[in-house]
């Protein structure tokens, strides 16, 4: 009896043990349309590897569609988020969104989206009631808003095809599926090295638009102790592998902000957290 008894208490106490190490789990949440490569687990893979290396007891988890990322969000509130502005600064990932990495290509902190078409195709204007594949997030808005919302108004008679990424808008018009597709110059230079056949005769035709670069954002779940491990993996990502990580996304290499860079982005009006409404 006092036998049972025992393995009835230790089977109880692992239980209590792996739900709370569970629920102190920090998170990394990762979505960019713009910049997510066409296979995600490739990424995990990567980020996994860059973390264990690094010491970096954190839980990595990539996002195709927006709706699935908001959903987890809702579910599970993240330590710790790779995404672009527009991103941060429409949905309710936390009361404050402080950004503490930024990813560099080049030296610079953002690239260009632009339209690009086939051969068969020299200007926008040779596209009317034609078919455009762009990232456009499940809301029907997305990084395309500025330059795409002024092609629409320029070319309305024009099909908007929606896409998850902008990786799968190139394979579009590059296997002719469409007649353009508005892309970040980055993800085109990658499928270039890629799949040089593929892009050989692509070329862009306008309604060009700088594109900032994602940033790693720590939310209020963060503590200062993990706040100096990621940004330290981060500060050394030429010399682990997460330089691999940053290839696949199309980046080079990270700066470390601090001070007044550490800019901090608060949810929008309307979000509703845990102890209220922001």
């Amino acid at each position: 009896m006092r036998r049972v008894l025992f393995i009835c208490a230790l089977a109880l106490a692992m239980s209590t043990f792996s739900s709370s190490a569970h629920a102190g789990d920090e998170t990394l949440y990762f979505y960019s349309p713009e910049f997510g490569p066409s296979n995600l687990s490739v990424l995990t893979e990567a980020v996994d590897k860059f973390f264990d290396q690094t010491g970096v007891a954190i839980q990595f988890q990539p996002f195709a569609r927006l709706a699935d990322f908001r959903r987890e969000i809702e579910a599970n509130p993240p330590t710790f988020v790779i995404a672009p502005e527009w991103v941060t600064k429409r949905e309710c990932i936390d009361r404050r969104l402080t950004a503490i990495v930024q990813p560099t290509r080049s030296g610079l902190t953002s690239g260009r989206r632009a339209l690009m078409a086939g051969p068969s195709v020299q200007s926008a204007q040779q596209i009317e009631n034609g078919s455009v594949a762009a990232a456009v997030a499940d809301t029907g808005s997305g990084p395309e808003d500025v330059s795409m919302g002024r092609f629409r108004l320029d070319h309305p008679s024009v099909n908007v095809i929606p896409v998850p990424k902008d990786i799968d808008a190139l394979l579009a018009v590059g296997f002719g599926q469409v007649d353009a597709a508005f892309v970040s110059l980055a993800q085109f230079e990658m499928l270039e090295r890629v799949n040089p056949n593929l892009t050989a005769n692509l070329h862009e035709i306008g309604y060009s638009q700088e594109s900032p670069f994602p940033r790693l954002y720590s939310t209020e779940r963060a503590s200062a102790a993990s706040v100096d491990a990621i940004t330290d993996a981060f500060g050394r990502i030429r010399e682990t592998p997460g330089r691999r990580m940053f290839s696949i996304l199309g980046f080079d290499d990270a700066r470390i902000l601090s001070g007044s860079e550490r800019t901090t982005i608060s949810a929008a009006s309307g979000c509703s957290f845990e102890g209220g409404a922001q």
